[in-house]
């Protein structure tokens, strides 16, 4: 249709339709909506289908569906079912055909090949160097949620204008409340099974993430078996292989303790990191390939490229979507309880079965959420100044506060149960910790309402 038009009809009709274009575009600006554009493509189809293969909460592909029928892309036929229009037709042919044309294309293809190549390598023997390091190293940034403090690092060094709030906020971590049932393990703030949500929060920064995993604990059991030894020589590779092929810093699991840390380069069979242990003061020395304390997978998280930034009124938006999402406890796997019953059944332990405090993972699981409790209040509270013209504006300042009067008592609670890898656990000490959750609960209760609210109001 463009090869029609002439430089004149093009400038003007830019010029005076510039408004309606840039709505048109901002429309298309984004992964899940351009998905949904594909998937009515062919025809009709239900609104239960569009949620199956998208993923997405009934509340995200709603407003999804409703920018793209405000754009004149898609129509509502009869409840719950959509169509492309012609519009919207027209629009994604042109965009598909400009996209097969472009070097964007071809350079994409060339990275892939270049990927698979070094993946075989990865298994051959690897990158043949006796070291390497990063330019501009990443430092970790002092936080118990290792794995936003990795990240910021990490960004940080990319440029990145951003802090440990903005990730915890973004990525959605800020918002969940993890523990095991019936005793106090550590492994509650990181137990989840929602990485792939908090991955997508983390690349509103600007770059692309990229997690590899292997499912599976290093050691397997408490004996490193010359399986295992394989399986991490190999996870060594790969990441060795990622720090040479993105010059760019690497986040894994697993070092020095199952926490996630930042990897700036290799030395022999080493890693050279900036890990957990600055909030000790230790030093950061190198760490064997080996060394990984890596229950549950072995993971490595690559920045692999810069990607656009969304309109940050969507931004926004998805963040709270995803706050919901996490608050309300999307993320519990079997054996775990999340979300405001999180407190409940904490409470209920520390009560009931003392036996089963261990309280190593009573004061961190504590310190992790009492930290997790202020990224919120923080984040909430800079959304709501930036949209307070807004509706959305009043129930986020309200739930920044309910979170405020959650962290308060959280302080208490750490107070009571303060860090440490063993302590005294008195019967005075359990109730008083007990009855302080169960008054976190309610507030916890309040905020969540408050950031459904602010969906359902979102301009």
């Amino acid at each position: 249709m463009s090869k029609h038009l002439t430089s004149e009809d093009i400038q003007k009709t830019v010029l005076e339709s510039q408004d309606d274009l840039a709505r048109m575009l901002r429309a298309v600006a984004h992964e899940k909506r351009l998905q949904l554009l594909a998937l009515v493509v062919e025809g009709k189809q239900e609104f239960a289908g569009l949620l199956k293969a998208t993923g997405l909460s009934k509340t995200a592909l709603a407003n999804h569906l409703g920018q793209l029928i405000d754009s004149g892309l898609i129509e509502r036929l009869e409840r719950g079912s959509y169509k492309l229009t012609a519009d919207g037709r027209g629009l994604l042919e042109s965009l598909v055909g400009t996209y097969k044309e472009s070097q964007v294309r071809e350079r994409a293809v060339r990275k892939r090949l270049l990927e698979s190549y070094s993946r075989g390598y990865d298994v051959g023997g690897g990158v043949k160097m006796d070291s390497y390091g990063i330019d501009k190293k990443a430092e970790y940034e002092p936080a118990w949620i290792s794995y936003v403090a990795a990240i910021s690092g990490v960004l940080k060094s990319l440029d990145v204008e951003c802090d440990a709030t903005d990730v915890a906020g973004y990525s959605g971590y800020a918002f969940i409340v993890n523990v095991s049932k019936g005793m106090t393990c550590p492994s509650g703030p990181t137990a989840l099974h929602v990485w792939d949500e908090i991955h997508e929060g983390t690349q509103v920064f600007g770059w692309s993430v990229n997690s590899i995993s292997e499912d599976v604990s290093y050691p397997r059991q408490e004996t490193v078996t010359a399986e295992d030894l394989e399986r991490v020589r190999k996870h060594f590779e790969l990441v060795k292989n990622g720090l040479v092929r993105t010059k760019r810093p690497v986040v894994i699991w697993g070092i020095p303790v199952p926490e996630y840390g930042i990897v700036n380069g290799y030395s022999g069979d080493s890693y050279e990191v900036s890990t957990f242990r600055r909030l000790s003061d230790e030093p950061d020395a190198p760490i064997r390939y080996d060394a990984l304390q890596a229950p549950g997978c072995l993971e490595a998280i690559f920045f692999e490229q810069e990607k656009p930034v969304s309109d940050v009124v969507q931004r926004d938006l998805e963040a709270v979507e995803r706050a919901a999402q996490m608050a309300e406890g999307a993320q519990a796997l079997k054996g775990y309880t999340s979300g405001p019953d999180a407190y409940e059944e904490w409470a209920a332990v520390l009560e009931g079965s003392p036996d089963q405090v261990n309280y190593h993972g009573n004061s961190y699981v504590g310190a992790c959420v009492c930290e997790g409790k202020a990224f919120a209040v923080e984040f909430l509270r800079r959304m709501a100044v930036r949209h307070k013209e807004r509706p959305q504006g009043e129930p986020l300042g309200i739930a920044a506060k309910e979170y405020e009067q959650a962290q308060q008592l959280m302080e208490e609670f750490v107070a009571v149960f303060p860090f440490a890898m063993g302590g005294e656990l008195p019967g005075e000490k359990l109730a008083k910790g007990a009855a302080i959750l169960r008054k976190v609960r309610p507030h916890e209760t309040e905020a969540l309402g408050s950031l459904r609210k602010a969906v359902e109001v979102w301009e």
